[in-house]
């Protein structure tokens, strides 16, 4: 017998949710006293609460008996089986595997070929794509034994390798699934659906069956769809199909279009577009209002849009009637990424000033969907996220991840404080112990790379100087509660190369428990972590894992930290409370079907909406084409449904950054066709873009009506607080930039060093005063043979007082052996000229004035033949010459010459100077360059004298400031009070392209 078909549509800009519950609850549909007969299959769960919400609306929230919702694309075996009772075909379906022990027993497969190794993780991430693509094969309805449909000759060798591969995978892993007597759960999916389809076929329930929302673009879907479009009491709902459109078009509709997913659907069902009728409670005009005529000319098939140029002439009506699609539909271009998140945020929370309407976020680009969220919460306004967000960056993961990285970063002091700033972390002291110790810890851990593990810090803390001893103490005892918890799990796990991914795991989530108790039985370790919503996610995740560890491969910890990660990736948490209900954002699946008052679609950028096609590891495009697998302009069919569905809502903003990053962006291909249809109108762009209150309402928020620029600081402290000593180099910075001895000898601000201070210039230099220093004292008469050689061992030796970070060393290292032969060639030349060696870092001091004494450090004195002295200077990079010396600007060697001349250095006679010698070593192509100045060197030296004391007078008189970098083109190379004096700020205000140094 043969019913008639009831295939409806409900087109796009309808309330489709709304219309579909109100005519169900007409009564004209079904007895309203039999409504929960009434089945009504959608595309997502979130599509069946919406359709829930939808009903208890339509009815003000009063008590009624619901139909039932089931989702299509999350079939319940259980519910199945009510529908197929007496049916035996139900029985033979296994059951589906767990995602995780799939992914697990694929990355066995891939690490058992001979060719590779990439490590466990790299097979689990592997496994990852493999399955992805596996599930594309299931929901295509194909067989991976239809593989022979590729020909391997016509691809390149490496993906005839990975064919080779997946044709092993396609006999050996039905094999396994069969020995572990399950299937996959796509497989299983379309396996129900089908059975299901054929149960219907046969045997159509006696109550109504409504398919509503599907676009089945899955096959097993469509075929479920066509046999309850011919069940009597069936009846398929399409979304936004649209009738209207031109024969010419429709018949050239490409894959990328956005009608030809529904126009397949029909051709599968055998259903003509003109069988298909408008939802009964529908009005004949919402086929075709203005926006859908409007989306419908943007989106003409490619070979149709020669009738673009007949747009502005085909009659008063239709002309107008397009203009007035452009009613609430506005366009923003912002100019940059976090300008659009906080335009959005101001749309969002404008419309919570009604308490009766609702606004949603519609955006692929999950980075902008986090951007909003961020910028909703300066309003208090948390938003449902329909994506959730990773279990990997929620505190409990960063807290999992960040302890296994902490051991295989062998407990290095960066890795372990990022570990201890954690939250969550207790390590069984109370809170406030333990936050005295992070500080101590803090304080005590700065400087150059320890050895590695917890007794590198503990020695390096006990040899730092730098710090009093109750912190020391405080540190080091800080520290030993820290090891005790970890010491355990490292005296199982330091001694093997691989281990078992089971005993790992559990092992390391005792860690994880210890590492956050507290010192109370309150506080205990497995109540922090495992609490909550975030942690009970957690903990069923975790509990799973454990359930299938066995399968995976034994693993270095490396792997291991890697594999976990993988692992991690794929779970998402979702608040279950404290959501704003009137805003949400959603994904484009997410999107379907949900009405909202204000409907914003962000990210319409070329790569965001429609994506980018993500890389395939097992199959490249054309194999994918001769496979048989949805190509990337299905995908972009779809989304493009999706937009339209979108666009054609009442209400409607689109968004897009005119910048991505610090990169121009390209416009969504659908907004690029919409400004060809505008242009076509004869009309502007204008008549899209949205008005200027909503962006300047968002350019408000930050902005001051007064601006007031920083100044460049001009501090002028009393006379009692200004230095009364300085160093010569300290002179130098008082020249140079006099902010930095007003922040460091008045304000006594010392910069911290870095957690694990990198070998840089400033170290290095050090490094090479003092291997040239101990070489020179231990040969200060004559040079041995190998005097290059013996001068690299003692660098060599001396190094790890530095920093005993070998790999830092080992990249400098062979620039130094090029500087131990330049400064032992230097040195015969130096000495054949009869110099010999006086003294090495002397220091000294002199009193200028009576208020005011010169101190200073000279790095090598030597004597001359004539009698008088030589100032050497050992300088490992920087700008120096003679015109400079001579002019002042480096008064750092005749200010020491000038502590010589007054007997100012200890144990040295007063003695004047004759040559003063800048060394500058820097072990490049050019290992070392020499500056000197031999002649005027007691004028240079009487002139400095003078314009010391000229120095001092000035800054000894209280108006006199201490400005940052008067002249900014003699920057000093290094500084640490740079954003102190907010240099970039005022500097901004200057016309000029000024360089502040190294440290900028």
């Amino acid at each position: 017998m043969v019913y008639e078909r009831d295939i409806y549509n409900i087109p796009a800009g309808a309330p489709f949710l709304d219309g579909l519950a109100r005519y169900i609850l007409s009564g004209d549909f079904y007895d309203l006293e039999r409504l929960s007969e009434v089945r009504i299959l959608l595309p997502t769960r979130r599509a069946c609460r919406a359709l829930q919400h939808a009903f208890l609306n339509s009815q003000d929230n009063r008590a009624m008996i619901l139909p039932r919702f089931d989702p299509l694309g999350d079939v319940d075996e259980e519910e199945l089986s009510l529908s197929l009772a007496g049916y035996d075909r139900e029985l033979s379906v296994p059951p589906a595997i767990s995602p995780l022990k799939r992914q697990m027993l694929l990355s066995r497969l891939i690490l058992a070929r001979g060719d590779f190794d990439q490590g466990v993780d790299r097979a689990l991430a592997l496994a990852s794509a493999l399955s992805s693509f596996m599930d594309e094969v299931y929901t295509e309805n194909l067989s991976m034994a239809d593989l022979s449909k590729i020909v391997p000759h016509e691809f390149s060798d490496h993906w005839q390798v990975t064919l080779e591969f997946l044709e092993v995978i396609s006999d050996v892993w039905p094999k396994i699934l069969a020995e572990e007597g399950v299937i996959d759960a796509i497989d299983r999916r379309n396996r129900l659906l089908l059975s299901l389809a054929e149960f219907w076929d046969k045997h159509p329930p006696n109550a109504p069956v409504i398919a509503a929302g599907v676009n089945g673009s899955i096959p097993a879907t469509a075929e479920l769809l066509k046999v309850i479009s011919n069940m009597p009491q069936g009846c398929v709902v399409l979304p936004g199909l649209d009738q209207d459109i031109d024969d010419e078009s429709w018949n050239v509709l490409e894959e990328t279009h956005p009608q030809y997913v529904l126009k397949s659907l029909l051709q599968h069902m055998h259903v003509k577009r003109s069988q298909v009728r408008l939802w009964p409670n529908l009005d004949e005009s919402a086929a075709s209002t203005p926006r859908v005529q409007l989306m419908r000319e943007v989106m003409r098939p490619a070979k149709t849009t020669k009738r673009w140029i007949k747009l502005s002439d085909e009659g008063a009506a239709i002309y107008d009637k397009t203009l007035s699609a452009f009613d609430d539909l506005q366009l923003y271009e912002c100019d940059n990424e976090w300008e659009e998140a906080q335009l959005i945020s101001v749309l969002l929370r404008e419309t919570l000033e009604d308490e009766k309407r609702t606004a949603c976020l519609i955006t692929p680009d999950r980075g902008l969907a986090g951007r909003v969220e961020a910028a909703c919460r300066r309003w208090g306004i948390e938003v449902d996220d329909s994506a959730g967000s990773s279990l990997v960056r929620s505190r409990l993961g960063l807290l999992v991840l960040q302890s296994i990285n902490a051991v295989n970063e062998r407990i290095s002091p960066s890795s372990l404080m990022i570990l201890l700033q954690h939250p969550f972390m207790r390590c069984s002291l109370s809170r406030a112990e333990y936050l005295r110790g992070v500080s101590a810890f803090d304080m005590s851990v700065r400087g150059g790379k320890p050895a590695a593990g917890f007794s590198g810090i503990r020695a390096h803390i006990e040899s730092v100087e730098h710090i009093a001893d109750d912190i020391r103490e405080e540190a080091l005892g800080f520290l030993s509660a820290v090891e005790g918890v970890f010491a355990s799990f490292l005296n199982n796990f330091i001694h093997q190369s691989r281990y078992s991914f089971i005993n790992v795991l559990q092992a390391h989530l005792k860690l994880c428990e210890a590492l956050v108790r507290g010192d109370i039985e309150e506080e205990d370790g497995s109540k922090i972590l495992w609490g909550g919503v975030e942690g009970q996610s957690a903990s069923a995740f975790f509990s799973e894992l454990l359930r299938h560890a066995s399968q995976v491969e034994e693993l270095s910890l490396d792997e291991y930290e890697g594999a976990l990660n993988v692992f991690m990736s794929s779970v998402t948490l979702r608040s279950s409370f404290g959501m704003n209900p009137r805003v949400q954002i959603l994904g484009q699946i997410e999107s379907r079907m949900v009405d909202a008052d204000l409907v914003i679609l962000g990210g319409l950028n070329e790569g965001v909406w429609p994506a980018d096609p993500a890389a395939d590891p097992w199959m490249s495009r054309p194999m994918r084409k001769d496979f048989g697998l949805a190509g990337v302009e299905s995908a972009i069919g779809i989304a493009a449904h999706d937009f339209v569905q979108g666009v054609c809502a009442q209400n409607v903003v689109l968004t897009r950054s005119m910048r991505q990053g610090s990169s121009p962006s390209v416009p969504s291909r659908w907004l690029q066709r919409m400004e060809a249809v505008i242009e076509a109108l004869g009309q502007k762009k204008s008549v899209l873009l949205g008005g200027e209150q909503a962006l300047n309402w968002v350019r408000s928020l930050d902005h001051s009506d007064e601006f007031n620029p920083v100044l460049r600081p001009e501090p002028r402290p009393a006379l009692s607080a200004r230095p009364k000593r300085l160093s010569v180099t300290q002179v130098e910075t008082l020249l140079r930039d006099p902010y930095s001895i007003y922040a460091r000898s008045v304000l006594k601000l010392k910069a911290l060093d870095n957690i694990e201070e990198s070998v840089d210039a400033a170290v290095r230099g050090n490094f090479v005063h003092d291997a040239a220093e101990i070489f020179s004292k231990r040969y200060p008469d004559s040079l041995p043979d190998n005097a290059a050689q013996i001068l690299y061992d003692i660098g060599h030796e001396i190094a790890p007082q530095y920093a005993k970070d070998e790999a830092q060393w080992g990249l400098w290292m062979p620039r130094f052996e090029r500087l131990c032969h330049w400064f032992i060639a230097r040195e015969k030349l130096w000495r054949g000229q009869g110099a010999r060696s006086l003294a090495h870092e002397v220091k000294g001091e002199v009193q200028i004035s009576p208020d005011f004494v010169l101190s200073g450090r000279a790095d090598r004195i030597d004597r001359l033949a004539d009698g008088s002295a030589a100032l050497i200077d050992y300088k490992s990079g920087g700008s120096f010459s003679i015109s400079a010396l001579k002019k002042g600007e480096l008064p750092q060697l005749p200010l020491e010459a000038l502590m010589l001349s007054k007997g100012g250095f200890k144990g040295l006679k007063a003695s004047e100077s004759s040559v003063l010698s800048y060394w500058v070593m820097s072990g490049g192509r050019e290992p070392g360059k020499l500056f000197e100045l031999s002649k005027g060197v007691e004028e240079l030296v009487e002139q400095i004298e003078t314009n010391l004391s000229e120095l001092i007078e000035r800054f000894e008189d209280v108006q006199t400031p201490y400005l940052s970098l008067p002249r900014t083109e003699q920057a000093p190379r290094f500084n640490d009070y740079l954003h102190l004096a907010r240099v970039q700020e005022w500097a901004a205000l200057d016309d000029g392209d000024d360089n502040f140094g190294e440290a900028v």
